[in-house]
């Protein structure tokens, strides 16, 4: 539904990064998400984002999954 995420720095060839994601609030299927990416000390990437969980589908033609029914 909604993403938005701030870029404050660039990894170095080499870091080690890490990341995490806290779920903050979630109601009809809805999911209110933070996360935090670092390298050491260093914030890179934060980024909060508002999701809707779908209902799963039928695979279509050509995806991997595809196995057509007899």
């Amino acid at each position: 539904v909604r993403l938005m995420c701030d870029f404050l720095s660039g990894a170095k060839l080499g870091d080690w990064v890490e990341g995490e994601g806290e779920l903050i609030a979630e109601e009809d299927l809805v999911f209110t998400v933070r996360g935090r990416i670092w390298s050491g000390d260093r914030t890179l990437i934060t980024g909060t984002g508002i999701f809707k969980a779908l209902s799963p589908r039928k695979p279509r033609p050509g995806e991997l999954n595809y196995k057509e029914e007899a």
